[in-house]
């Protein structure tokens, strides 16, 4: 498989949980529990229905478990290249 596909279906990954965390139904036990614990207006309340926020801990983990860094400079590679998945997944889940 190519990385180019490796990338589309990272992204593609990464948005369904961005959706999952922030949308579904199953998962709302847990928005409310945030919400019910720390108050309305806290950042974490607020971070449990943000899919940029969410896209950014699911991006980084695939990233570097499907690409892993052999050197300081794949370590960089792999770090803009999460932070690119990451915007196309919150994009995505947005849409």
């Amino acid at each position: 498989m190519t990385d180019l596909v490796l990338l589309v279906l990272l992204a593609l990954g990464v948005a369904r949980l961005c959706v999952l965390m922030v949308d579904d139904k199953i998962t709302e036990f847990f928005r409310l529990w945030v919400k019910a614990r720390f108050g309305e207006d806290h950042l974490l309340t607020f971070g449990s229905v943000c899919p940029w926020c969410w896209s950014v801990w699911f991006a980084f983990p695939a990233v570097f478990l499907t690409f892993p860094a052999h050197s300081l400079r794949e370590v960089w590679i792999n770090a803009l290249t999460a932070l690119a998945v990451s915007y196309t997944a919150s994009k995505l889940a947005d849409w």
